[in-house]
């Protein structure tokens, strides 16, 4: 798992969210999700016994939007980890209890959005934004402090995959600026946010 697919994952989850529309799943709906499992059955049922009581209705939402690749390989650690994270981020943060429990359940509690892996990335994404965005007052300033986060973290696999170029985006002025090229080995040696 690379920092890029975590930040193409991390921001695929913000902009875009394929679920349905209601913010509770019915019990019908768990129960199909549960049933297409199949042998994957048990770590799903892991997920809703070991999740908190007062959280168990954004499990079951979880669970029952799934699609049909995660119900069947989806390991319970990793929801588990992504529920918990979640409802980190919910309580830590100044606007998390802010944000509207439809927004809640669509954009924040999913793993994932479409052809990323389904992996543990919320504990990395959080160490690594909690102190951008804890001072933030709302959502939307903190959305442009990860904008800003990540406009300073962008680096291309160039010339066939042999080098990598780091550069820095400011997006306002429609300016990109070439901070970094070099090969892999050399890219292992820098710390991207210092160069």
């Amino acid at each position: 798992m690379t920092p890029r697919t975590l930040l193409l994952g991390f921001l695929t989850l913000i902009l875009t969210f394929p679920f349905g529309a209601e913010a509770k799943a019915p019990p019908n709906q768990v129960q199909e999700a549960m049933e297409e499992a199949g042998e994957n059955r048990g770590a799903l049922e892991a997920v809703l016994q070991k999740t908190d009581p007062a959280r168990k209705a954004w499990a079951e939402f979880l669970i029952a939007n799934l699609p049909a690749c995660d119900l069947a390989q989806a390991q319970s650690e990793v929801l588990l980890e992504h529920l918990a994270y979640a409802d980190t981020a919910r309580q830590e943060l100044p606007w998390g209890v802010t944000v509207p429990e439809d927004v809640f359940y669509h954009y924040v509690l999913p793993p994932r959005v479409s052809q990323e892996p389904l992996e543990a990335w919320r504990r990395y994404f959080f160490e690594q934004l909690f102190s951008v965005v804890m001072d933030c007052k709302t959502m939307e300033e903190a959305s442009y402090e990860v904008n800003r986060w990540c406009a300073e973290r962008v680096v291309f696999n160039v010339g066939g995959n042999k080098f990598r170029l780091v550069v820095k985006v400011w997006f306002p002025g429609q300016a990109v600026w070439i901070k970094f090229i070099g090969t892999h080995r050399q890219y292992d040696r820098i710390d991207v946010r210092k160069v």
